[in-house]
Formats: C-alpha cells, structure tokens, sequence
C-alpha cells in the first residue's frame, strides 16, 4: 500500500513539476493551440499592383490578422474577404516551427469566370513573415515584418483572355507592411 502511495506521489509531482509541456500541449511547435492572435496592420506601401487587388480603398483595407498555431499548423486570416471564394484572405503552413525565423503562409484555389467554363484561373496569395526578434517564436514577437504576394495565372492559356477576365494574365501584385501584436487578455 505505501509503496503504491509513493509511486502514485511520485507521478504526480512529475506531471505537476513539468507543467503542460510534459503533456505535450503548451508552447509554440507543439501540440496545443496558440491563438487566435490578432496583430494590427501598419505602414501599409503596395509595391507593384497589376491584379488590382492590395490597393486599399476607404471601404476595403488589411488593417488586422488572426494567427492560430496548433503544432506545427499555422493559420492566418485577414479581416478581408477574399473575392473569389467568400473565405477570409489568408493562408495556412503546415512546417511551422518555434524556431522559425521566416514563417510562409499561402493558399491556391482555382476559378472559373462566371459565363466563360473555358477560362480557368490559379489565384495564389501568399504571406511572409519575418521575425522581428528571431530569438523567441513568432507568438512571442512584438511587431514582425509582413509581405502579402499576390499571383493570377492563366491555366488554359490562351482561353482566358483580357476580356474575359478583365485584365492581362498572368498578373502580380504585392504590398509590405508591419504587424503588431494586440495585448492578449489574460
């Protein structure tokens, strides 16, 4: 009896002294989830603009993102909504690490232009984030550098032509700005 008593002790003072991440659910890389985190968006500058669609105008502008990490997923949404699809304009990587110190989050769906089943187009938007202070995890920074890159391309080429979509394919657009992270209640 007391030796079952202290092996019974002994377990829980290991779980207790080791804290969440003996159970694998706390940090960044693991298995919890982390967020969702929202970051404000500022220092705005479009570098090039060809898809004419990271120009923001008084009704649609990035002003924050939502990143959740959930091992080594990560999701980012923006308040925007993408045109194409009705989601929310984001992206997701599945190789995040907490050591990262460049995180890349992108999505890629196709489109059929409303009248034209001939036209298929591969919308691609990717988010690159730079660390900041690259001696913590991404949850952990302040204020990270932010790239949102924007690609159309043709894949039936030549079908979808300016007149059916409106522009010239393929096209790029890409615009930089600052992230800072909102104090999180706790």
């Amino acid at each position: 009896m007391n030796r079952m008593l202290m092996m019974s002790l002994l377990a829980t003072s290991l779980v207790v002294g080791c804290g969440e991440d003996l159970l694998g659910t706390g940090g960044a890389g693991g298995t919890g989830v982390i967020g969702p985190l929202t970051w404000d968006v500022s220092e705005y500058m479009v570098g090039q603009d060809d898809c004419m669609v990271v120009t923001p105008t008084p009704e649609v502008a990035l002003t924050t993102i939502e990143i959740t990490i959930s091992g080594s997923d990560l999701l980012l949404e923006s308040n925007l909504e993408n045109f194409f699809n009705n989601e929310p304009l984001g992206g997701t990587s599945t190789s995040y690490s907490a050591t990262d110190s460049m995180v890349v989050a992108s999505s890629s769906f196709m489109v059929t232009p409303q009248g034209a089943p001939e036209c298929t187009v591969e919308i691609v938007d990717t988010f690159t984030l730079s660390l900041t202070n690259t001696s913590v995890s991404l949850d952990e920074n302040e204020t990270v550098t932010a790239t949102w890159s924007h690609e159309e391309t043709d894949t039936t080429d030549p079908a979808c032509t300016e007149a059916i979509w409106g522009l010239p394919l393929p096209c790029a657009s890409d615009a930089t700005f600052t992230l800072t992270q909102q104090q999180q209640a706790q």
